[in-house]
């Protein structure tokens, strides 16, 4: 007789001492019904795209913000944001106080719930992306910095200047470990 086509029978005890039989299908060990390995598969390898990008975009927006305060001005951290918000307004985004800081605030977010998108969705496709999190996260924050840098700050509105190397290699490096790392394991 087939081992696939055998059935056990469980008894289940119910509340007050009545007993249930059920039936359970025997599955040899190391072989798995395909329906149930399917669906454990589908739920652990595509998490639900809004919560995996909201909660990436999240982490990576906080993360970076608080990164470029802590590193370019921990005594006047409003001009943070009002750099970011230079993007668009250029110069006159550092005499607009609390408004483009504020835009800045949500041009960060924008920004960084943009970055996990672009992850997700291509994660779909690559399913390298979600089976090997770790290196694919570092790799996405490296092309992530190098985006920024090569094709929206030359377009960008924000007044040029230069940025010491040493500078731009610690965020390069942060780009790693607070912008892909954290959206490639939301994802995950």
């Amino acid at each position: 007789m087939d081992e696939r086509k055998v059935t056990t029978s469980a008894v289940a005890h119910v509340s007050q001492k009545k007993s249930v039989f059920v039936e359970v299908p025997f599955v040899p060990f190391g072989t798995a019904n395909s329906m149930q390995a399917g669906l454990v598969a589908s739920s652990s390898a595509h998490p639900r795209a809004f919560p995996a990008i909201v909660v990436g975009g999240l982490i990576v927006g906080a993360v970076d913000l608080l990164y470029a305060i802590a590193v370019y001005s921990p005594r006047h951290p409003i001009l943070i944001p009002q750099t970011i918000a230079s993007g668009i307004l250029g110069a006159k985004s550092y005499s607009e106080g609390t408004y483009s800081s504020a835009l800045g605030i949500v041009l960060q977010f924008v920004i960084a719930l943009g970055a996990a998108t672009v992850y997700y969705l291509a994660s779909r496709r690559l399913k390298f992306l979600v089976s090997h999190a770790v290196p694919s996260g570092l790799t996405y924050g490296a092309l992530v910095y190098l985006f920024m840098h090569i094709v929206v700050l030359p377009l960008s509105a924000v007044p040029k200047g230069d940025t010491p190397f040493v500078y731009m290699a610690f965020e390069f490096v942060e780009h790693w470990f607070c912008v892909g790392l954290p959206i490639a394991l939301s994802v995950h």
